[in-house]
């Protein structure tokens, strides 16, 4: 161990030789080397000091089969750089810049050991699913509200386009293509941890019960309570309950948003109605405004900016509640501003 001294340039060398612990001076040489300080005061270039042969006998301590012991216990992966590498893995994937593939490929080379317990191995395995999966909830949530963003913006429904938590705060929105890139990325995650499993003759990671785990206070390791956490800070006003169930499982065409909207531009509400669903149509759900998925929508004006109940926020949240989708936030909640609703099942 090398450690510095109170002189200048001066250096202070501990190393183990021939079992006995020695301690050596070194100093910055003029050429830029270290030069080895000798007892009389004279200096010794490094490159020309010869030493007497250092032994091979393992290095002594008497606390050795405790930290032996203790390296054995320590984690085969790195908490602090696994969140830091699945965050970038998965933000690359959403953003297109690396596909499922390359995902399974980091996955299976992270967790690539040898000659190491079945029980690291083990351990290692759930951590990257636990790490890989809060990755994968943030940034598929954060694509569904990047995506209610551009709706606001396209359709002329919110006036205050700036920032990000601008754009979107009074608002919710639950885009089911978002639920199902999450679950479809966790289906190919677990397939890949499982494939590991078995080939290092382990049991499988108890995937519910990490999904359970609680680890992370930004809304865990699952879709929906990522979503729930996000839509608590950005609709504002909203307990810690969220807003929907965490165990919801949507159908492939739902697609849930209110938000508070100006609609003070607009003489007529049915012009604005005919542009969002429009840009639904040909930007998010592409043509599936028909039938059994017809977009359902509210838009109402709120002339005295009160606090008086938002007749239209209760019938899309009845109509919800109908159709067997309750939502955990009453629909008689104050809305000082103009409404904008949309529904489809």
């Amino acid at each position: 161990m090398i450690q510095k001294t109170g002189l200048t340039d001066t250096y202070e060398l501990s190393y183990y030789q021939k079992n006995s612990y020695e301690t050596v001076t070194l100093r910055k040489g003029d050429d830029g080397g270290l030069n080895r300080i000798n007892e009389d005061g004279t200096e010794t270039s490094l490159y020309r000091y010869e030493a007497s042969v250092v032994s091979s006998a393992p290095i002594p301590c008497e606390n050795y089969n405790d930290i032996k012991s203790r390296m054995a216990e320590m984690p085969l992966l790195s908490w602090n750089k696994l969140f830091h590498e699945t965050d970038d893995v998965m933000k690359e994937y959403y953003s297109g810049c690396r596909t499922a593939d390359e995902v399974v490929a980091y996955v299976k080379k992270t967790c690539s050991f040898n000659n190491v317990s079945k029980e690291r191995i083990s351990k290692a395995l759930s951590t990257m699913y636990e790490h890989i999966s809060r990755a994968n909830a943030q940034y598929a949530a954060e694509n569904n509200y990047r995506e209610a963003e551009q709706l606001y913006i396209k359709t002329g429904l919110r006036q205050d386009a700036g920032d990000y938590y601008s754009n979107l705060k009074g608002g919710m929105y639950y885009n089911a293509d978002y639920y199902y890139a999450y679950s479809d990325m966790q289906s190919l995650v677990k397939n890949t941890l499982n494939e590991l499993a078995d080939q290092y003759g382990i049991d499988r990671p108890d995937y519910d019960a990490i999904d359970k785990s609680g680890t992370f206070i930004d809304g865990g390791i699952t879709y929906n309570g990522v979503w729930n956490q996000k839509t608590i800070n950005i609709y504002r006003g909203l307990d810690d309950s969220g807003v929907i169930a965490n165990d919801f499982v949507p159908s492939r065409s739902f697609l849930f948003c209110e938000a508070r909207a100006d609609l003070r531009g607009y003489s007529n509400l049915d012009d604005l109605k005919a542009i969002i669903e429009g840009y639904v149509s040909k930007n998010i759900r592409k043509g599936e405004s028909n039938g059994n998925h017809a977009l359902v929508t509210e838009l109402q004006r709120n002339s005295h900016y009160d606090n008086s109940l938002r007749e239209g926020k209760a019938r899309l949240h009845n109509y919800l509640n109908s159709n067997g989708i309750p939502l955990k936030n009453p629909d008689d909640r104050n809305w000082i501003m103009d409404y904008f609703g949309m529904v489809m099942l």
